[in-house]
């Protein structure tokens, strides 16, 4: 093993593992990639429906209908319906346990963390299936 086995590449996305966590929780419209959320979304604790819905977000990028992936807190609120007063401390606890990055552009889930929210989500759901 040499050095450059050390090197990934992170903008790699695992589009299948996307797929089977999002499944369960949103469905995303051909054309303008608005995401709708499903019943076991309604069901999720409200760290799951901020996770589900910025991986949606990732997956609506990586299907190349939005420029932008990340979110600011004003547009979860407004998409979501997670209040700010429930929605900020999310945010937070999420970022500080590494399963957001934040910049400018707002919340996003980095790539390397999606494994990391898919057993958040299996925890909270019970709904995926490996």
């Amino acid at each position: 093993m040499g050095l450059q086995d050390l090197l990934v590449d992170p903008e790699a996305l695992d589009r299948e593992l996307l797929a089977t966590i999002l499944k369960a929780f949103v469905l995303v419209e051909k054309g303008t990639g608005t995401i709708r959320f499903t019943p076991a979304w309604n069901r999720l604790p409200a760290p799951g429906k901020v996770l589900a819905y910025l991986l949606a977000r990732k997956a609506v990028r990586a299907l190349g209908l939005t420029e932008k992936e990340a979110v600011l807190p004003k547009q979860i609120e407004r998409h979501t319906g997670i209040k700010g007063g429930t929605l900020r401390p999310v945010l937070k606890r999420l970022h500080d346990e590494r399963l957001l990055d934040k910049d400018a552009d707002g919340y996003k889930v980095p790539n390397q963390a999606i494994e990391l929210a898919k057993a958040m989500l299996e925890r909270a759901s019970g709904e995926l299936r490996a």
